[in-house]
């Protein structure tokens, strides 16, 4: 997730929630952009590519150490 794709502003979960289902989505129609993303981040080639996991690198791709640590934020503000 590049800064042109986070608008500066506050988010909810449920905004990265629905990140993470469109990257899923891309993912599981063969994206390539997607499956670089996801790759990058999820390093075991083995594992199944779900929800959980794709919710993870939307987490790490802002800022946060994991999907928990996002969960935990009442709102994120990202930063310009």
């Amino acid at each position: 997730m590049n800064d042109a794709e986070i608008p500066k502003a506050v988010h909810s979960v449920k905004w990265f929630k629905n990140r993470a289902k469109e990257l899923l989505r891309a993912y599981n129609d063969n994206d390539a952009d997607a499956y670089v993303r996801i790759r990058t981040i999820v390093h075991c080639w083995d594992d199944e590519v779900n929800l959980q996991r794709v919710q993870h690198v939307i987490a790490v791709e802002a800022g946060f150490e994991c999907w928990k640590s996002l969960l935990s934020q009442k709102s994120c503000k990202i930063s310009p």
